[in-house]
């Protein structure tokens, strides 16, 4: 059987994921090119602070009310599986590969490709974390999904934008 989270280890998680996300997303502003690039990438690292003090105070709260029994006993069930699956091969934002990725000053279309990825995987984590903490928790979740959604639309939009310059020869 495969080994399993526990609630714990699941924020510990997340509150990495959301500082090694606004840690890319500052780190790549300084080098990217274009104002409008830059901004949007440092609009972004101010939301992943948020999110990370989001789930600093849920993993507070969890080991305040269920540290005894939820914080410390693995996850059972499907949720349980389903998130040790993902964590296992989880490419998530500020993972030790966006440095060697990102190094020197990349182009806008190579800026943007990184960032989509690493958010499509933001979002996958934490709709499978929504099904695993309990219903007040969801509420904040699902504030989180949507900001990460529209960061990913923001970012696909950006990135289509970078391809068709790139193709014409412009750049932004």
């Amino acid at each position: 059987m495969a080994d399993l989270l526990t609630l714990d280890e699941i924020m510990a998680m997340a509150i990495q994921m959301g500082a090694g996300a606004a840690a890319f997303y500052r780190r790549t502003a300084g080098s990217a090119r274009g104002e409008k690039l830059q901004a949007m990438l440092t609009g972004f690292a101010a939301t992943e602070d948020s999110h990370k003090q989001t789930f600093e105070a849920m993993r507070r709260k969890a080991a305040e009310t269920v540290a005894k029994k939820a914080g410390t006993a693995q996850l059972a069930g499907e949720g349980g599986l389903f998130m040790a699956a993902l964590a296992s091969g989880i490419r998530a934002e500020g993972s030790g590969a966006d440095s060697s990725e990102m190094a020197g000053n990349p182009s806008a279309d190579r800026v943007l490709a990184h960032a989509v990825e690493m958010e499509k995987g933001a979002v996958l984590f934490y709709v499978g974390m929504r099904d695993i903490v309990s219903m007040p928790d969801r509420e904040w979740l699902d504030r989180i999904i949507a900001e990460e959604k529209q960061h990913l639309t923001t970012l696909a939009r950006e990135l289509s934008r970078a391809k068709d310059e790139a193709k014409s020869g412009r750049v932004s």
